[in-house]
């Protein structure tokens, strides 16, 4: 049974990225950023955050990876739960939040990145 709904989760989280496509919204980049985290994928992460931000998506990373799989699932739920949310939009910074999970992100160069605070 916990193997049929981490593998949902998986199929979830790879459409999920299919369907963002090319989009450059703060949703779409908070979402790949947050998939590249539950992927492992430190370079990735990197790719859609700011550039302080590379130490702390390595911790988040070893962070995420020492969860157990009930943690893991409602992190991921968490997550998703935000990014159904719109982003406010102030300048170049932005907020998508649900109340219990927060993307902060910041434009740079004119492309949105995830700020990672440590």
């Amino acid at each position: 049974m916990k193997v049929i709904k981490y593998l949902s989760l998986i199929a979830l989280t790879v459409t999920t990225i299919f369907l963002t496509g090319c989009s450059d919204s703060p949703n779409a980049v908070a979402e790949k950023w947050a998939n590249a985290i539950v992927d492992g994928d430190v370079s990735r992460a990197n790719k859609y955050s700011v550039s302080n931000s590379a130490e702390a998506n390595g911790i988040l990373i070893l962070m995420f990876q020492g969860m157990d799989s009930n943690e893991k699932a409602e992190q991921i739920k968490q997550m998703k739960t935000a990014l159904k949310k719109t982003a406010e939009i102030d300048g170049n910074d932005a907020i998508i939040s649900n109340g219990d999970f927060e993307f902060k992100l910041r434009k740079v160069d004119g492309n949105w990145k995830v700020v990672v605070d440590k």
